[in-house]
């Protein structure tokens, strides 16, 4: 009796490690490089999202944009990621004047993403129609 519950808690508690073992690595697998670009209405670019698990356990990551033609680019940290699932959220302000803030949501898969993006600028007024468009990503393999 004694020797089948030991045996039965040690299953327990092997296939809950195992369980938690898998959803963590199941949830870094959005972790990475991913190249690819972003377009607009008028406009179009290059869009790079780097994203890595911090010593503290959260998502940190950062976002290279350029325009096609080249006049604008830069290299900024993400605030606010998140992820429901596949499910993928995250703002960044630009550099400079006027600021903006972009919001990214779409959705991270093993190896492909895609999604829209909103800009608004910081001190928009609620009249102002943001800017919008969309993006798509490929996972950069090491």
């Amino acid at each position: 009796m004694f020797r089948s519950l030991l045996a039965t808690l040690c299953a327990s508690v092997f296939s809950v490690l195992l369980i938690s073992g898998a959803r963590g690595f199941d949830e870094d697998y959005h972790m990475g490089e991913w190249i690819g670009t972003w377009s607009s209405a008028d406009t179009s670019g290059s869009f790079d999202l780097d994203l890595q698990r911090a010593s503290d356990g959260n998502v940190a990551g950062n976002v290279i944009v350029a325009t096609d033609n080249q006049k604008a680019e830069y290299d900024v940290d993400l605030r606010n990621i998140s992820f429901d699932g596949d499910n993928f959220t995250a703002t960044f302000i630009t550099p400079g004047k006027p600021q903006n803030i972009i919001k990214l949501t779409g959705s991270l898969s093993a190896q492909t993403g895609s999604g829209q993006w909103v800009a608004r600028k910081r001190m928009q007024t609620s009249t102002q129609t943001p800017e919008s468009g969309t993006w798509q990503l490929q996972k950069h393999s090491t």
